[in-house]
């Protein structure tokens, strides 16, 4: 039998207990380091940035502005005519400026658990329409016998307002556990566009009766379009609370504010006018049709004013762009139109986090 070499077990045990050795002292060693990794590493974990995705609806506080002191002014316009017999009917189909859809983006950049920076853009657009018109008829007696009269008029309208923001703000988080409360301020810059379409509708006859029946028909109808431009600042601000889904996502619902006035709009008028007259007697039928055509186009500030109604003998408001600004009797308060998307309303968010 082979005698075992009693010095190779003694190498053997001398390498065990140096590696044991070893083991030990890096253990210890990862043991004594624990407080400044850590540390370092929740002061890390606080810094990142997020992505804010964002949609609710806003609610006008005053329904635009100068928008809405044209509404109120046809109402009353047409409020008016009801005054009087002659209007068999007069109505208007307007409604305040209603809600509009709020989306927004925002790239948040965090300096700690508490404080971050955000940027961000959006879009915003609302849209505000209605008809009103008049039924009127009338009767009279001239020298060659009775005659009636009747016109028939309604008018169509609408606004369409769009604005898409860069922003930036501050914010302020509160968290505790899963949720987290936060509120938001700050400024930014609206490039807004505003379009408005309008026509009407007009149908006048006139009816004698005599020896032989006679008609004089006049139909006109107009068809106008503008659009005009502005760009303003303006200031927002909001309240949350958000609950983490997971380490990197988070879903919240806030309140938010708004404030942009638009004031100084410059645009584009342009309008088409199309009369048809038409004759017609008991003997011959309608033997008289011609149509005329006019074209309109200007450039100019956009207006608010207030023009007179021979009818009423009252001024009403008025909101249209011209070249220069609208003067003389027919004409009072005149001014560059003011309309504002002023709003407060409430959003559900989804956040989306980012750790350096």
């Amino acid at each position: 039998m082979k005698r075992e070499n009693p010095k190779r077990y003694a190498i053997l045990i001398i390498l065990a207990v140096g590696c044991l050795g070893l083991l030990k002292t890096q253990a210890e060693a990862g043991q004594a380091r624990p407080a400044q990794p850590k540390a370092a590493q929740a002061k890390a974990s606080e810094m990142g940035f997020s992505l804010k995705f964002s949609g609710g609806m806003g609610f006008f506080l005053d329904g635009g502005g100068d928008l809405e002191q044209l509404r109120l002014a046809r109402a009353k316009y047409y409020k008016d005519l009801q005054q009087d017999p002659g209007y068999t009917k007069a109505w208007t189909n307007w409604k305040k400026l209603p809600q509009a859809p709020d989306y927004e983006v925002d790239l948040l950049f965090h300096l700690n658990k508490n404080f971050a920076i955000g940027v961000g853009s959006g879009y915003l657009s609302v849209s505000s329409k209605g008809d009103y018109g008049y039924n009127w008829v009338g009767e009279g007696l001239s020298w060659f016998g009775p005659y009636t009269i009747e016109d028939n008029i309604s008018y169509r309208r609408e606004y369409k307002i769009t604005a898409t923001p860069i922003k930036l703000s501050l914010y302020v988080f509160f968290p505790s556990g899963a949720f987290n409360v936060y509120a938001y301020a700050g400024g930014g810059y609206y490039y807004g566009k505003l379009t408005h379409t309008f026509g009407w509708d007009d149908t006048y006859l006139v009816s004698t009766y005599s020896l032989f029946d006679e008609k004089d028909e006049i139909t006109e109808k107009d068809d106008v379009s503008e659009e005009a431009k502005k760009n303003a600042f303006g200031f927002h601000g909001g309240l949350g609370l958000e609950v983490k889904l997971m380490s990197h996502a988070a879903l919240g619902v806030e309140v938010f504010g708004r404030y942009v006035d638009f004031s100084g709009w410059r645009g584009s008028f342009k309008e088409t006018f199309t009369q048809r007259e038409r004759k017609w007697d008991q003997s011959a039928g309608w033997y008289y049709d011609e149509t005329t055509q006019e074209d309109l186009s200007e450039s100019g500030p956009l207006w608010y004013y207030e023009e007179y109604s021979s009818e009423l003998n009252k001024y009403y408001g008025q909101l249209f762009v011209w070249q220069t600004k609208p003067e003389g009797p027919d004409f009072q308060n005149v001014r560059e139109a003011k309309i504002n998307l002023n709003a407060w309303g409430v959003a559900v968010s989804l956040r989306i986090f980012f750790n350096f």
